[in-house]
C-alpha cells in the first residue's frame, strides 16, 4: 500500500469533488428555501449571499454542470425579491445579466431553461431591459422562440412579455420577427389544448411524444399575454392584414374551449386582446 492510503489522505482530485458535492447540496437548499416568500427575502438580504455571484463567475456549466446549474437556479428563486431595498444581489444584476447571456443559448437544455427564468425576473427592472435591447438579447430570444423543447420556449415568452412594449417601441424590426412565430405558437398551443387527451390505455410511447394539452394552453396563455404587450398603444398595426386575421382567428378557437380546461386567465386575456384586434 502507498504512504497516502496508510495515512488516510485523500487523493486532492476526489477531495474536490466531495467538497463540489457538498455545495451542490447546500446551494440546492439554499434555492428551496428561497421559494419561500417570508424566507426569500431574508436570504437575500444576508450579506454572504453574494458568494453566489462569485460562484456564478467561476463555475461554468462545461466544467461544473450541476454546480453551475444549482448557482443559478438559487440566484434566480432570490432574484425574484430583488425589489426588496435590502436584497443584496440587487447592486449586482447588470452584472449577473451579462454573465447569463450566453447561457441563454446552452445546449445543455437545463442551463438555457435556468437563465431565462432569472431573466424573468431581471426583465423586470427598465435598466436591465434597455441592457437587453443594447445587448441584442431580443434577437436571442426571437431565435429561442423556435426551440423544440417548449419549457425552454414558454420560458422565453415570458421574458419576451416583460420586454414586449420596448421591443415593439424601440426594435420594431424584431418585433415584426417575433410576431409569426409567436402565432404560430398560438394557432398550435389552442389546436392541442382542444384535443382530449389519450386513453389511459395508450401506449407509453405515443402519450409521451405530445405536449399534454394543459401545457399547450399555458403556452397559449403566455403567448397572449405578450402579443397584447406587443399590441398595446396602437402598436396593432405591426401586424399585417393576415397576421391580425389569424390572431383574431386563433383567439376565437381559444374562446370556444370549455372553460374547465386551461388557465382560469386564457378566455379574459383572449377576450381583451380580441378587442384590441378589432378597434
Amino acid at each position: 500500500a502507498s504512504e497516502d492510503e496508510h495515512s488516510g489522505a485523500k487523493n486532492p482530485a476526489a477531495a474536490g469533488s466531495e467538497l463540489e458535492q457538498a455545495m451542490v447540496k447546500l446551494i440546492r437548499l439554499v434555492a428551496n428555501l428561497a421559494i419561500s416568500r417570508e424566507v426569500g427575502p431574508q436570504i437575500g438580504a444576508n450579506p454572504a449571499i453574494v458568494i453566489l455571484l462569485k460562484l456564478l463567475q467561476d463555475k461554468t456549466p462545461d466544467k461544473h454542470e450541476e454546480l453551475a446549474l444549482n448557482v443559478v437556479g438559487a440566484i434566480t428563486n432570490i432574484s425574484f425579491y430583488f425589489d426588496t431595498p435590502a436584497n443584496v444581489l440587487t447592486a449586482h444584476q447588470m452584472e449577473i445579466a451579462t454573465i447569463l447571456i450566453p447561457h441563454l443559448v446552452d445546449e445543455n437544455e437545463e442551463a438555457a431553461i435556468e437563465a431565462i427564468r432569472a431573466f424573468g425576473n431581471l426583465s423586470q427592472s427598465q435598466e436591465i431591459k434597455d441592457m437587453m435591447l443594447e445587448r441584442r438579447v431580443d434577437e436571442i430570444l426571437s431565435v429561442i422562440l423556435e426551440h423544440p423543447n417548449k419549457e425552454v420556449v414558454f420560458n422565453a415568452c415570458g421574458v419576451i412579455m416583460n420586454v414586449a412594449t420596448d421591443i415593439a417601441s424601440k426594435h420594431a424590426p424584431v418585433c415584426q420577427e417575433m410576431v409569426p412565430k409567436l402565432l404560430m405558437l398560438l394557432e398550435a398551443g389552442i389546436a392541442a389544448g382542444a384535443v382530449p387527451p389519450p386513453p389511459s390505455s395508450a401506449s407509453k410511447s405515443s402519450s409521451s411524444s405530445s405536449t399534454p394539452p394543459s401545457h399547450s394552453l399555458e403556452l397559449a396563455t403566455v403567448v397572449c399575454k405578450t402579443l397584447y404587450n406587443v399590441c398595446i398603444d396602437d402598436r396593432v398595426k405591426l401586424l399585417s392584414a393576415e397576421q391580425l386575421e389569424s390572431l383574431c382567428r386563433s383567439l376565437k378557437s381559444a374562446l370556444a374551449l370549455p372553460p374547465t380546461i386551461g388557465p382560469a386567465d386564457l378566455p379574459d386575456v383572449s377576450q381583451q386582446l380580441l378587442l384590441l384586434c378589432n378597434q
